[in-house]
């Protein structure tokens, strides 16, 4: 007759455990660990892979004969070992994710502007969001606007640049301070994002259709790291270190190969960002808009 089945005895493994030590068993984390795979039950049969088919089959038929697992380590100290991989990914908390600094991803540059004309261009914007019936504005545009025309491809006039003094004060410093050519500000486009705890900005280029490089941004409230501005080029995150008044310019790959994104925020923030239409798109935005309502008088 087959033999009692033997208990392993206290903080041993059950019958299957001697197949951790033979590398017939794929090793599975503790549930509270977090990994995705703790999901499963962590001596499931299904999760057998791999191993020699007679070294499992030798393995299983010595438990039958003796009833008695091989020696085994006990459960506590296989959950405290994790295989080196995840081990390093829990240590370093993913992928590594640098500062963005001039040339850093390539095409990005930074400057630290006024932080007095940043804190004056945040109270002029503070002032005209906040003067509207309901809750505060998100967004705001000056000269053109572009969410419309990103939605619905009509082209919509904006309150002039010339009504935000300080902000066009700004964005002059930064221009100059970037060593950018002079560009009519009749092809201007500028945008302003509030954001409040949670909010974020999904990944993305800007639309190369539509606007010229460079691509330029200020901020003028932010918490500071973690949150921020990230820029992903070739498998490499870069957050930029935001501060009131620092700026970016994103040129050549750094405009066009580079997304960025803004992550869910811990802190209120506001940025302002800036870019120029391309040569003749205004134009033939405003011919396709004239043609589309002589269209319609004649309905």
């Amino acid at each position: 007759a087959r033999p009692a089945r033997m208990d392993p005895g206290p903080g041993r493994a059950s019958c299957c455990a001697p197949l951790h030590s033979l590398g017939a068993v794929t090793w599975r984390p503790p549930p509270c660990c977090g990994h995705p795979a703790s999901t499963a039950r962590p001596h499931d049969p299904r999760q057998i892979r791999g191993g020699s088919p007679w070294l499992l089959a030798a393995t299983l038929l010595t438990v039958w004969l003796w009833g008695e697992a091989p020696t085994c380590p006990p459960l506590a100290s296989i959950a405290a070992a994790p295989p080196a991989p995840y081990a390093r990914t829990c240590k370093t908390g993913g992928p590594s994710i640098r500062f963005a600094s001039t040339g850093m991803p390539p095409g990005c540059r930074i400057l630290q502007l006024s932080a007095g004309a940043a804190a004056a261009a945040l109270e002029e914007l503070d002032e005209a969001m906040d003067d509207t019936q309901g809750s505060p504005q998100e967004k705001l545009e000056m000269q053109w606007g572009y969410f419309a025309l990103s939605r619905s491809g009509q082209l919509r006039r904006k309150r002039p640049i010339a009504q935000f003094p300080k902000c066009a004060a700004l964005i002059r410093e930064a221009n100059q301070g970037f060593a950018l050519q002079h560009r009519d500000e009749e092809c201007l486009q500028v945008s302003v994002r509030r954001y409040w705890e949670g909010m974020q900005c999904q990944g993305h280029i800007d639309s190369t259709a539509f606007f010229d490089e460079p691509n330029l941004f200020v901020f003028l409230k932010t918490g500071g790291p973690p949150d921020g501005l990230r820029l992903y080029t070739k498998g490499a995150e870069f957050l930029v270190r935001e501060a009131p008044g620092v700026a970016v310019c994103l040129e050549g790959p750094a405009r066009y190969d580079t997304y960025h994104s803004v992550p869910r925020v811990l802190s209120p923030r506001v940025s302002l960002t800036w870019r120029w239409f391309r040569e003749g798109v205004l134009e033939e935005l405003a011919a396709g808009a004239g043609q589309r309502r002589e269209a319609c008088l004649h309905c």
